[in-house]
């Protein structure tokens, strides 16, 4: 029977892009994950992250991906 109603409710997600239990999970605090990204991004600039962005698109292209590949190394 469960999977009966589980298969019921994904249906109905996969024509409509809702289900009741949506809203409950919703009500619980899960998010999508595009809402994570978003928050994660802001969170990043917040931090400086992006600081460099601004430098790095007025140097030439081999210069650019230097200091992006120098970047992410430091990160690793």
């Amino acid at each position: 029977l469960l999977p009966v109603v589980i298969l019921g409710f994904l249906l109905q997600h996969a024509i409509q892009g809702w289900c009741p239990p949506v809203s409950i999970f919703r009500r619980l605090g899960m998010r999508t994950k595009e809402e994570i990204q978003f928050e994660l991004y802001g969170l990043r600039m917040l931090k400086g992250d992006f600081d460099e962005a601004h430098e790095i698109s007025r140097m030439n292209a081999g210069d650019r991906v230097e200091r992006i590949m120098e970047t992410l190394n430091r990160r690793i």
